[in-house]
């Protein structure tokens, strides 16, 4: 398997319609939440659609994989994985017409030694792709060939934005933005119907309208930012606005798998709201969709905590090239790695994150641990074990 390098980028666009209710008097300072039309995950959907879900299999150098790609606009972001390991690789890029261009993104990259960031050039033709994986750091070059999938769930992609200014009738006012894209399973039926409720769940959305539960939680993020920004300028002179008045929030959900009756989903969110940089973070949910349930690490493994942490320690040595000769400090807070219930299935492992401060400083961002499923054959639930023939 081929060495890479993972870079993770939320891109989110913004857009400023009519007025929908806000007693703004500018036309600037007018708002509202958009969202994409209903569309079916398919084969039919055409991959110049605006948004969508799609899946693939095929292979990269000869290399079994599984893809999951979703498209915003122009921008493009999702996982793929090689069947051989089960490990998640994030891709993100963007595409012009039929051509796609993606960067992967691998946590451990620094490390490892990996200083080049492998690229995915290649065509849609139908429900094929076709193209050429690219390291320029170590010249290796591969073939893409990968077709669609209907996969085991289908989703559409729902997206929706927001903005408003700090101050009206002022051209120069500070701004704050408001974002959401997540899957949405299609389908009028129960299934769908628990999942789109456990999505609303995860994203603390009230039932009902779904474009008026994200417009009222829109609404106290604004009213909040106009009340801070109103006090913050009350002992300001000038009208040249520091940046840090401007606060963005956004939550971007990607599927990471999707088969086995199983879905999980990586819920990234971010807030700026002032300060030297802002806050992100990733949780991810394991739905067994077949049983309408979701997931604890006690319905997949049985262990106890610290059988467990000696485990991820192991697996964390190894990801990112720390011999046992040397102690944990020299790259995380404490001489042990503490365990996390933050963590998501695959084929074949289980992977744990820790998010910024977590375990390590925040310029060390996400730090990842993968635990091949061989390491825990004694602990597994009969349950999971069954459902995923191991």
């Amino acid at each position: 398997m081929k060495n890479i390098v993972l870079l993770l980028c939320l891109s989110t666009a913004f857009i400023s319609c009519n007025d929908n209710g806000h007693s703004s008097s500018t036309e600037e300072n007018k708002h509202t939440v958009t969202t994409t039309d209903k569309e079916v995950t398919s084969l039919s959907i055409p991959f110049t659609a605006r948004t969508y879900y799609k899946q693939f299999e095929g292979t990269i150098a000869n290399e079994p994989v599984v893809v999951y790609l979703q498209k915003h606009d122009s921008t493009i972001s999702g996982s793929y994985y090689y069947k051989k390991t089960g490990r998640p690789i994030s891709i993100n890029g963007s595409v012009n017409n039929d051509t796609l261009s993606l960067e992967e993104n691998d946590n451990t990259a620094y490390y490892n030694n990996k200083n080049s960031n492998p690229v995915w050039k290649y065509v849609f033709n139908g429900n094929t792709l076709s193209g050429k994986w690219i390291n320029s750091g170590t010249k290796k070059t591969f073939d893409i060939s990968l077709k669609e999938t209907e996969g085991a769930y289908f989703f559409e992609m729902k997206e929706f934005s927001d903005s408003m200014v700090a101050f009206d009738n002022d051209a120069k006012s500070p701004k704050a933005y408001s974002a959401y894209q997540f899957p949405w399973m299609t389908g009028d039926n129960e299934t769908a119907g628990w999942f789109n409720n456990e999505t609303r769940k995860m994203l603390s959305l009230e039932e009902g309208d779904l474009p008026a539960a994200i417009q009222k939680e829109d609404d106290s993020f604004f009213a909040n930012y106009r009340k801070e920004i109103a006090d913050l300028k009350k002992d300001y002179d000038g009208d040249d606005y520091l940046g840090s008045w401007s606060y963005d929030q956004s939550a971007v959900n990607n599927i990471q798998y999707n088969a086995n009756g199983f879905v999980v989903i990586e819920n990234n969110t971010y807030a700026y709201m002032g300060g030297a940089h802002g806050n992100y973070a990733g949780i991810y949910y394991n739905y067994d969709v077949a049983n309408k349930k979701l997931l604890k690490l006690d319905d997949v493994i049985a262990i106890d905590s610290n059988s467990l942490q000696k485990i991820l320690e192991q697996c964390f040595r190894k990801d990112y090239n720390l011999p046992e000769s040397k102690p944990l400090t020299e790259i995380i807070f404490e001489k042990q790695l503490a365990t996390t219930d933050n963590f998501y299935i695959t084929e074949k492992g289980l992977g744990f994150l820790y998010n910024p401060y977590e375990i390590a400083s925040y310029a060390q961002g996400q730090m990842e641990v993968f635990v091949p499923y061989n390491l825990l054959s004694n602990y597994f639930t009969a349950d999971f074990k069954k459902r995923m023939n191991l």
